[in-house]
């Protein structure tokens, strides 16, 4: 999956290969809320908002490199 990751979020390149509404709402997944403006998500002490961009999407954190497996994104 390509994505770039920064100080302070993730950026997903490609919406085809990461969709939130499947990950979060298949019955697996109880620790996130479903927002006007996209999703928040918060398993253990761990917080991520994830919003849609024109390019895929944003996962502003403050631990990346958690979600960063959390969404099994490599």
């Amino acid at each position: 999956m390509k994505y770039l990751r920064e100080k302070d979020c993730i950026k997903i390149l490609d919406k085809k290969e990461f969709n939130p509404e499947h990950i979060l709402e298949c019955g697996q997944v109880f620790c996130y809320e479903k927002r006007e403006e996209g999703y928040v998500v918060f398993p253990g002490d761990k917080f991520a908002s994830i919003e849609e961009t024109k390019e895929g999407y944003l996962i502003k954190t403050d631990s990346p490199d958690y979600f960063i497996n959390w969404f099994d994104l490599d």
